[in-house]
């Protein structure tokens, strides 16, 4: 970068520059390393990557298509960031959507940069929303130390409001409340001015506000809040959004199609208002100042005085947003320049994964779609094999088929099991392919089937951990009591007095007062908890933690040996690593990391067998061969997906797939499905008549011309008759 872009930084560095910050990193590497480093990397990019990676400060928009390098940029941006004087590295926060991702790139800066990296704040969103609602509890009416409401304990809440208010019937399902109060809360929605046109009516803003009386009564934080919560210090408290400002002043985002609405908020408070209203920086960028020096999209010029914005910079692509069902706004890429005003947009259109023919057919797809900013991804890479394509009998025989061929590939092509992917549209169809797989003999590694966290007795163990570390944890309390048996209801909470003392003074109280033999064993359960949550909180948690679930009588319930106690065992040494790696760590901070691996980050890449996953799971992984079966027309796209909106995003999903394979790609579909016992022809996505013919390794199953047409012509009759279906 030449020095002009970095002028407003280096300024601001100066002894006379009202004594701001004038340390520099301090690393294990000279400046003149880094910046060897840095140019060095900037050599190895193309064209469109360093532009992008070398782009001065302020808003930019980096389009980068399947496959171009997108991290490797991030990665490029922020050591030339450090190394230019443009940032220190406490002052640069990168944000990516899963820990996954995370810890590639902290690997990647490691790598190229040592120690001049540290300091660089690189975490998912809710990772740096913990962090903030953490550092400012008590302006956001919370105690200490607030834990994370896990998927478990809201549906407990979830259930229990529900009771309360009428709403469990035998249409009840806590995941819909869940999911409709998630909805709710990310759009902005609190109890007083929540809708009643859903199908909870009047009752749902009863069953929010009481779920937001019970987390707070327990100093729990959901994943909205994580978001929320900091909007809310932003907006409510201008000195502490000011100081946050002052000390970061770069973001970077990855995966920004990604981002829903209220992420989109909380960057531009975090970058700042003048950082969001550009036209003074659209109209000064790069023009030269009073003083000589040039003014970048990263300076405002206001009534006379010249303010420091935040400079942000997101990288994404529309063409991959899979995301819209949970909330994701794809428009929030699509009008960054009007979010941004001013902003670069730089587009990242060579492919370095696949072959010449995948990324021709993925991009005859994707073109399809109306609504996505125009590039045409190109690579370099040879032609390679075509694409290929096998209609099976029924949906047995696609079956067999799959399997006897990745067989072959391991056999006589010498693949490794590792180096294939089976991606599916649904969860439904892994447990099919999973069993096929057992039965044919085949090593599997199944994406997001295996969290050790959602077994039974990992989450025995997991609630006395909650509640060594939050004895206000009313929900770990009731599973404490309940596990193992002792000889007292398990209903005690809901039969004992309350008052306004947390449950567990009320129920030590309940059991002093009622004297019995049964209270014995509780109030020396209640003595074992608090004594180890005192000594954890003193120094190490881990021989807190086994003690109390030695002495509870946990460890003995679980038979040695078995598979629970394996699981239960394995759960215990998670712990001991966590303590052993960060001995520093607290107890709830380990927690809270635990609940916070939303992405369910059991990545099986390195593990042995063939990848079986959802197309979603596989965002972000590569293959040399990658088989997408079950194609037909109401399996993918997905049915309920049938309408403009939902079939583009139904594209995208498929265009994902499509560009996961490197080398090889195989599609197919069975000819015929069983449906209530009758027999049905299959109709194949309407995708892969999207495909151009030179791309396939021969005719869609068809043996000639006249019956390929005769094919076709009744493919879109039947698309016809359900369209005429739907409008009547």
């Amino acid at each position: 970068m030449n020095s002009d872009a970095r002028g407003g930084s280096a300024a601001r560095r100066t002894p006379s520059a009202k004594g701001k910050r004038t340390s520099t990193p301090k690393t294990h590497s000279s400046p003149a390393m880094l910046t060897q480093v840095a140019h060095r990397l900037l050599s190895g990019l193309n064209a469109e990557q360093a532009a992008a990676a070398g782009a001065p400060p302020g808003p930019v928009l980096v389009l980068a298509g399947a496959g171009s390098g997108k991290t490797r940029v991030l990665v490029t941006r922020i050591i030339h960031l450090i190394a230019t004087g443009t940032a220190l590295p406490s002052e640069i926060v990168a944000l990516t959507f899963s820990n996954r991702a995370a810890k590639e790139m902290q690997g990647r800066l490691k790598a190229y940069a040592g120690s001049a990296v540290d300091g660089v704040s690189l975490s998912t969103f809710h990772s740096l929303g913990l962090r903030m609602v953490r550092s400012n509890a008590p302006a956001l009416g919370l105690a200490p130390d607030p834990a994370i409401l896990d998927m478990h304990s809201r549906l407990s809440l979830m259930v229990t409001q529900a009771g309360k208010h009428g709403a469990r019937n035998k249409k009840f399902d806590a995941f819909d409340l869940s999911n409709t109060l998630s909805q709710l809360k990310e759009k902005g929605f609190t109890p007083e001015d929540c809708p009643v046109d859903t199908e909870y009516g009047t009752r749902l803003p009863r069953i929010y506000k009481g779920y937001e009386k019970a987390k707070l009564a327990g100093n729990f934080v959901d994943f909205e809040d994580l978001i929320r919560m900091p909007i809310r210090l932003l907006r409510d408290n201008p000195k502490t959004a000011a100081e946050y400002r002052k000390s970061w002043r770069h973001f970077l985002v990855d995966e920004f199609q990604d981002t829903n609405g209220a992420q989109l908020e909380l960057i531009r408070l975090l970058v700042g208002e003048v950082g969001m209203d550009h036209s003074a920086s659209a109209e000064t960028a790069g023009s030269v100042g009073a003083t000589g020096s040039v003014v970048t999209t990263g300076t405002v010029e206001t009534m006379g005085r010249v303010e420091t914005m935040g400079s942000v910079f997101v990288v994404g692509d529309d063409d991959q947003s899979i995301y819209g069902w949970r909330g994701a706004e794809m428009r929030n890429l699509l009008d960054f320049e009007t979010h941004f005003r001013g902003a670069r947009v730089v587009k990242l259109q060579e492919n370095y994964r696949s072959t010449s023919t995948i990324i021709g057919a993925s991009n005859a797809v994707i073109h399809k779609n109306t609504l996505r900013r125009p590039k045409e991804v190109f690579t370099a890479r040879d032609a390679g094999e075509p694409l290929y394509h096998h209609v099976a009998d029924d949906e047995k025989s696609e079956k067999d088929w799959l399997v006897a061929k990745v067989k072959e590939l391991n056999r006589t092509d010498n693949l490794d099991w590792r180096e294939m992917a089976v991606l599916v549209r649904t969860n439904i169809q892994l447990r099919e392919f999973m069993e096929e797989f057992i039965m044919g003999g085949v090593p599997f590694a199944v994406k997001g089937a295996d969290n050790l966290l959602e077994w039974p007795e990992v989450q025995v163990a997991l609630a006395y951990a909650k509640l060594m570390a939050n004895l206000h944890d009313e929900l770990s309390l009731s599973k404490v009591l309940a596990f193992p048996k002792r000889g007292f209801s398990k209903n005690l909470l809901e039969v004992m007095p309350r008052s306004e003392a947390p449950a567990i003074e009320c129920l030590r109280e309940y059991c002093v007062g009622v004297g019995q033999a049964w209270t014995t064993g509780v109030l020396q359960l209640l003595d074992q908890v608090e004594a180890r949550s005192r000594e954890s909180r003193a120094g190490n948690f881990f021989a807190p933690l086994e003690a109390l679930l030695s002495e509870a009588g946990v460890t003995a319930a679980f038979e040695a040996g078995s598979r629970k106690r394996g699981r239960y065992d394995e759960f215990l040494r998670l712990f001991a690593r966590e303590e052993q790696r960060n001995p520093e760590a607290r107890l709830p901070e380990v927690l809270n990391a635990l609940a916070l691996d939303t992405q369910n980050d059991n990545d099986p890449e390195n593990k042995p067998g063939v990848k079986l996953m959802t197309v979603h799971a596989s965002k972000g992984l590569e293959f040399h061969t990658v088989f997408m079966p079950q194609l037909d027309d109401d399996t993918f796209p997905s049915k309920p997906n049938h309408t403009d909106t939902g079939i583009e995003e139904e594209r995208r999903l498929f265009y994902v797939a499509m560009t996961r394979a490197k080398r090889r790609l195989f599609l197919s579909w069975p000819a015929t499905k069983v449906h209530y016992r009758v027999v049905r022809d299959v109709i194949p996505s309407r995708f892969i008549f999207e495909i151009p013919e030179d791309r396939w390794d021969g005719p869609l199953g068809k043996k000639n011309e006249v019956e390929k047409k005769e094919f076709l012509d009744g493919f879109f009759a039947s698309l016809r008759a359900n369209f005429n279906d739907e409008q009547v």
